[in-house]
């Protein structure tokens, strides 16, 4: 103040209004704004001074700068994008709006606010900032989609309220990112529609129920079996439809199957003109939104128990074999895949590694069954057709391995590989791949846990000679003769009730002599088996 004093006497300073702090006579500190004007004073220079007490309006400026201080700060570190947008411009943008579209403050403020918007969005958002601009406060969130920088789609709701600014109304948005949200709810809808044509594609009828026995979903062959509207089965609990599932230890058995067992048995259900089918079920467990649930798939056996009648044990093994190991558990997996596709990413992980190692077992298994099954139809009927190309048999082997290794590292099995180098031998690349494939399991299903499978290849003058040797229980020399015909099988692995159909050796036999190879079959009981294949080295 002196400083300024002595400047406007010396007439350096021009006429300037700033505010000082005064001492009251009480003590206290207040505000004054000074203007003052040099004037001459009894024949000297002096300052006439102007004071205006502003103490109250410096005490809301500092409330006011304190205040938008608060509010930069809530606003900046807001999880939320929030916009001020003025006839179409942003006027204001936080941290996080610049972090949502990657452009900066000044980007987001040089241009036009729709050009940041999808065209397929463009029109309807800026018919409802209008609406808003017009005072309409009825309109809801809404979401809509942002292009960003590197021309991503951001999925984001929005929420506006109208605002003054500088005068003029605008639009204080908050807009949130829903992108995760959406690729969810876009992935359960595709999960749902690819159910559901599972469900309504599937030959066996599907229901699933919940814990009290409440039917939850059918598909169209459920209805169809049972001569009901899909309504009215929603309207039923399963036990209205299957007097067997009334009984304390079939209830207990849903019990099991909701804590994830899985479980197939023979049941009956009354159809709606009072007939009694009999089915087939099997019932795995998934896990809904509103809680656990049963899903089964139930197939009508009426024919099978009516050939059941009149055919011979072998082919009641083989149509078991098929309903039970190909169809039935190919679908189950399938569909409980997509159910598990539906939850929550923590439970879906979860229950997909708990399930992997089995789908990929069973899952191999099967469709070698199923090649199988359509080869000894196929080849019975029309002859084997093969399309020979020069192949590296030995790089087919490993191959093979690799393929069957799910099943070999759950029977502990150890590879023992002595394959000579050979030229490449005329093959058809998948009927011998299926040969060694049907080989290879019978040698790790016949192994006993942690044994080992020694395979040899080399050559012999004019062909080649693969031999797989398992060190298995064996197989007694009066049934070596007939293994190669179709659905026979060693008495011991109906015993020891190891799987198989049957047909692994029949086919290999058919598709090795349309090679112009052979194959043949060693055995002693308690040591184990080989069986070797020779494959010519020209046509």
């Amino acid at each position: 103040m002196a400083e300024r004093y002595r400047q406007r006497l010396e007439g350096e300073v021009p006429t300037v209004v700033y505010p000082f702090r005064t001492i009251h006579k009480d003590g206290s500190v207040r505000w004054a704004e000074i203007n003052s004007v040099l004037i001459p004073w009894e024949e000297k220079p002096a300052v006439m001074s102007y004071l205006s007490d502003i103490t109250e309006r410096m005490r809301v400026e500092e409330e006011l700068r304190a205040s938008e201080s608060r509010y930069r700060l809530l606003v900046e570190n807001a999880n939320e994008a929030i916009l001020v947008v003025q006839d179409g411009m942003l006027k204001f943008v936080n941290r996080m709006a610049c972090e949502l579209t990657g452009y900066s403050e000044q980007e987001l403020r040089s241009r036009p606010f729709p050009e940041f918007i999808h065209p397929e969005d463009r029109d309807m958002v800026v018919e409802r900032y209008q609406r808003r601009i017009k005072g309409d406060v009825s309109m809801p969130r809404y979401a809509f989609r942002l292009v960003t920088r590197e021309d991503s789609i951001k999925w984001v709701e929005i929420a506006a309220v109208l605002i003054d600014w500088e005068g003029k109304p605008a639009t204080l948005n908050f807009l949130t990112d829903i992108t995760e949200r959406k690729q969810a709810e876009q992935a359960l809808r595709e999960s749902e529609e690819r159910y559901r044509t599972m469900m309504e594609q599937a030959a066996d009828a599907v229901f699933m129920h919940d814990e009290m026995g409440r039917i939850l979903d059918v598909n169209r062959q459920a209805c169809n079996s049972l001569g009901y509207s899909r309504e009215e089965l929603l309207s039923k609990s399963i036990v209205d439809i299957d007097p067997e599932a009334i009984p304390i230890e079939k209830r207990e058995l849903w019990g099991k199957v909701l804590a994830g067992e899985q479980a197939t048995f023979e049941s009956r259900q009354i159809r709606k003109d009072g007939i009694v089918i009999p089915v087939e079920v099997t019932l795995g467990s998934v896990r809904l939104p509103l809680g656990p649930a049963v899903l089964g798939i139930v197939r009508d056996i009426t024919e099978r128990k009516q050939l059941e009648e009149r055919i011979g044990q072998v082919r009641s093994d083989l149509l078991y074999a098929v309903s039970h190991e190909l169809k039935t558990p190919l679908f189950l997996m399938t569909a409980m895949m997509e159910l598990i596709k539906s939850q929550p990413e923590e439970e879906r992980q979860r229950q997909f590694l708990i399930q992997e190692e089995t789908w990929t077992r069973n899952l191999a298994r099967l469709r070698l069954l199923i090649n199988n099954l359509v080869d000894s139809q196929r080849t019975a009927t029309l002859g084997t057709q093969i399309y020979r190309v020069p192949t590296d048999l030995g790089i087919m082997v490993n191959q093979a391995i690799k393929d069957l290794e799910t099943f070999a590292v759950k029977q502990r099995i150890t590879w023992q590989l002595d394959l000579e180098p050979l030229p490449d031998v005329p093959l058809d690349v998948e009927a011998i791949e299926r040969v060694l494939h049907n080989l290879l399991t019978n040698a790790i299903k016949f192994s006993p846990t942690s044994g080992t499978v020694q395979i040899r290849l080399h050559a012999q003058p004019d062909q080649a000679v693969l031999e797989v040797e398992d060190h298995g229980q064996g197989i007694p020399e009066v049934e070596i003769s007939r293994l190669f015909q179709p659905f026979a099988r060693a008495g011991g692995t109906v015993k020891a009730v190891i799987p198989g159909t049957g047909l692994g050796l029949y086919v290999s036999k058919m598709l090795v002599e349309a090679h112009g190879g052979t194959i043949a079959l060693t055995s002693e009981e308690g040591k184990g088996t080989t069986v070797t294949v020779t494959l010519p080295l020209r046509e």
